[in-house]
C-alpha cells in the first residue's frame, strides 16, 4: 500500500525530489535495496548543494555484498566532506568504510580508518 501512495504522487510530479528520496527510504526499510539503488542514484544524479546520497547508497550496495560499489560511494562521500564544519560527516564515512574493509577481511584497511575517524572526531570536539 506504501509503495501505491509514491507512485501515485510521482504520476502527478514526476521529478519531486522530496518524493524520490522518501520512496527510496521506503524501500530501505524494506530492504529492497535495488530500487532503493536507483532512486538514490537519480537522486545523486541532481548534484543538490548540501545533499549527498552517496553515504545512503553505499549503505544500499553493503547490504547487497556489492562492496567495491560501496567504497566507490564512500571514498568520494569522505573526499567531498572536507574542512572542519564536515569532519564529522567524513569520520561517518571512515566508520562506515572501516565496516565495508572488515567485510572484505582486509583487517588492516578497517583499523587505519577507525584511526582517522577517532583523530578526526577527538578534534571536532575537543573543548
Amino acid at each position: 500500500a506504501g509503495l501505491a501512495v509514491y507512485a501515485s504522487m510521482l504520476a502527478e510530479s514526476p521529478n519531486d525530489l522530496d518524493v524520490i528520496f522518501a520512496r527510496a527510504n521506503y524501500f530501505m526499510r524494506a530492504k529492497k535495496y535495488e530500487p532503493a539503488i536507483a532512486d538514490f542514484t537519480l537522486l545523486i544524479d541532481q548534484k543538490i548543494d548540501g545533499d549527498d546520497r552517496r553515504y545512503d547508497r553505499a549503505y544500499a550496495y553493503f547490504e547487497l555484498k556489492k562492496y567495491a560499489e560501496a567504497l566507490a560511494d564512500l571514498n568520494g562521500f569522505i573526499a567531498d566532506n572536507t574542512g572542519d564544519a564536515k569532519a564529522i560527516l567524513r569520520a561517518m564515512g571512515l566508520r562506515f568504510r572501516a565496516d565495508v574493509h572488515r567485510a572484505m577481511k582486509k583487517p588492516a584497511l578497517a583499523r587505519a580508518d577507525e584511526k582517522l575517524a577517532k583523530e578526526l572526531e577527538d578534534k571536532a570536539f575537543e573543548l
